[in-house]
C-alpha cells in the first residue's frame, strides 16, 4: 500500500505527468513495497508487548487500572504516524528525484503501457516478503528480457 499510495501522490503533484515520468515514478516506488512490508513486520513483532499487556490484564481483571481501549487508541496513532512518515519520506525523496531527473529524460523514448502495468505489478510481488516469489518474478523478468531481444 505505501508504494501504491506514494506513487499516486506523486504522480498527482506533478504538473503533466507523461509515460516516462510515470515508469519512473513507478520504478523508484518499488521499493517502497519492500519496505512498507518490513516496515509493518517490525510493529507487529513490537505489537506483542501490547498483547501480553492485554492477557495480563485479562487475568488479573476489570478491577485493574489498565484499559484495552487506551491500548487501541495508542495503537491506532501509533501506526497512523508511522505511515504518514514513511509516506512523506517516500513521497519527498521520489519528487526531488524526478524534479531534478526531468530534464534529462524528456527526449527518450516512451514506454507502452504493458510496461507499466508489469512495474505496477513488480511492487505486489515485493510485497509478499517470500523469497520464492522474487525468484519467480526475477525469472519472468529475465524471460521477458530474452523474449522481446
Amino acid at each position: 500500500m505505501l508504494s501504491l499510495c506514494t506513487t499516486l501522490g506523486v504522480l498527482a503533484c506533478l504538473p503533466d505527468p507523461d509515460m516516462r515520468t510515470t515508469a519512473l515514478v513507478l520504478i523508484m516506488t518499488l521499493p517502497l513495497a519492500y519496505i512498507g512490508a518490513w516496515v509493518e513486520q517490525r510493529y507487529r513483532k513490537r505489537q506483542n508487548l501490547s498483547y501480553n499487556a492485554l492477557i495480563l490484564w485479562n487475568r488479573r481483571g476489570v478491577s485493574h487500572p489498565f484499559t484495552p481501549d487506551r491500548l487501541i487508541f495508542q495503537a491506532l496513532a501509533e501506526i497512523f504516524a508511522m505511515n504518514f512518515a514513511l509516506f512523506l519520506a517516500g513521497a519527498s525523496a521520489v519528487l526531488v528525484c524526478i524534479r531534478l531527473a526531468q530534464p534529462l529524460i524528456s527526449g527518450d523514448l516512451q514506454p507502452a503501457w504493458p510496461m507499466l502495468w508489469i512495474a505496477a505489478a513488480a511492487g505486489g510481488i515485493m510485497a509478499l516478503r517470500m523469497r520464492k516469489a522474487y525468484a519467480v518474478a526475477a525469472a519472468a523478468l529475465l524471460v521477458g528480457i530474452f523474449v522481446t531481444i
